[in-house]
């Protein structure tokens, strides 16, 4: 996992409710995904992003993605937010990526730049 971090790894952060954490996390699968809300076309991006376990910790207590946490991140230039949530209706938002336990993979949506 460190050296995922260390090549394609990006910096960003973690959030759930008010407490927020500094992470790396490596990007995984993505898939743009439409949608129409009120006849207008939104269009959604799917995505997976790797995560060391060991780098969810808010006051020295590990913990594992919980549906509607955040992940902010600057690509490309822009700050995009995700929410955590899962890839289908009735599933986890997250697994394990191997049977170590090593890398978690988390399910996560964006609708594009954060404004302001």
């Amino acid at each position: 996992m460190a050296a995922l971090k260390v090549t394609t790894g990006v910096q960003g952060v973690y959030r759930r409710g008010q407490d927020e954490i500094q992470m790396t996390a490596v990007p995984g699968r993505t898939d743009p995904a439409g949608d129409v809300v009120s006849d207008m076309p939104i269009l959604d991006t799917d995505c997976e992003w790797i995560i060391d376990p060991d780098d969810l910790r808010i006051s020295g207590q590990r913990f594992l993605p919980k549906e509607r946490d955040e992940w902010e991140a600057e690509i490309g230039g822009e700050r995009l937010l995700f929410k955590v949530l899962p890839a289908a209706q009735g599933e986890d938002c997250y697994r394990w990526s191997n049977g170590y336990r090593t890398m978690l993979r988390v399910s996560m949506k964006s609708r594009g730049p954060v404004n302001g």
